[in-house]
């Protein structure tokens, strides 16, 4: 059965957060926003395609103060997490519009946000960006690019419980789609990091390029396992895992071969392992 645009991104959004997600799609403009709340009391992002533009706003319910206020008692790690991201999308090309009870703020200096928040806005918009209205695939991937990078900065920000994937024997990584259990562990990823990282880096292996949906079609969309730069148990007690600069997404391939290694290979190692890359 084919996939509608709607299901297809919601699908693709869901896999990659691992929450319950909306998407609503009209002609001018593509809406994502949180299943498991009330509309009137949770959040989303608006997404508006214009003429060589690219825009992306977050927008709350009208009885959504208690929201807000999870937001602004997020604690340093999580602020890492929005400033690292939004500092990607500023690397490629964005640029925020960001207040903090009606005062311009950046989202790259979480140090400088007043401690409460009784109104938030925020935007990221993309200038010149060349969409091609009859490819939709395309837009599609700028859409979850620049709408999911946003709505990704939103969600570290939320008291969301830390999590581990479960995993079939031998499987090392975050495989899209994965299932989740609660467990007390301060090494295991919480509910965003894998969305962050693919919100970062997009979904296409780092080391080979593969894409699975190029490959396999609406069966591969946003599929992708997720890799530890520093292994887990090289970690020490206090560390806390940056999604952007911690977690690259590669295929299940390159991801076995650079754990053939002890250390694990790195990215750039395994590269230049590839006989066919040079």
């Amino acid at each position: 059965m084919k996939m509608n645009r709607t299901d297809r991104l919601a699908t693709i959004l869901v896999g990659r957060y691992g929450l319950d997600l909306r998407a609503k799609v009209t002609p001018d403009k593509i809406e994502f926003s949180l299943g498991d709340l009330h509309p009137h009391e949770g959040l989303g992002v608006q997404v508006c395609l214009g003429w060589r533009s690219i825009e992306a706003t977050l927008f709350f319910g009208p009885f959504a103060a208690g929201i807000l206020s999870e937001m602004a008692k997020a604690d340093i790690a999580k602020k890492t997490m929005f400033a690292s991201l939004a500092e990607k999308l500023m690397e490629n090309g964005g640029e925020f519009t960001m207040q903090i009870n009606g005062i311009p703020a950046k989202p790259a200096t979480p140090d400088e946000w007043s401690a409460e928040w009784k109104q938030f806005n925020l935007s990221v918009k993309k200038v010149p960006v060349m969409i091609d209205p009859h490819d939709i695939r395309l837009t599609d991937e700028q859409t979850l690019f620049w709408g999911g990078g946003l709505l990704g900065m939103v969600l570290s920000l939320l008291p969301l419980e830390d999590i581990a994937e479960e995993k079939e024997p031998g499987c090392i990584g975050l495989p899209e789609g994965a299932k989740y259990r609660i467990e007390v562990n301060r090494y295991e990823r919480s509910r965003v990091n894998r969305g962050l990282c693919i919100a970062a880096h997009g979904s296409k292996c780092q080391i080979c390029s593969f894409d699975f949906e190029a490959f396999y079609g609406p069966l591969g969309a946003g599929y992708i396992n997720v890799h530890h730069i520093i292994p887990v148990s090289k970690m020490g007690a206090s560390y806390m895992v940056n999604p952007v600069t911690d977690l690259i997404p590669v295929c299940p391939n390159c991801h076995a071969m650079l754990h053939r290694a002890d250390p694990p290979l790195t990215a750039e190692e395994l590269f230049h392992k590839m006989p066919h890359k040079h």
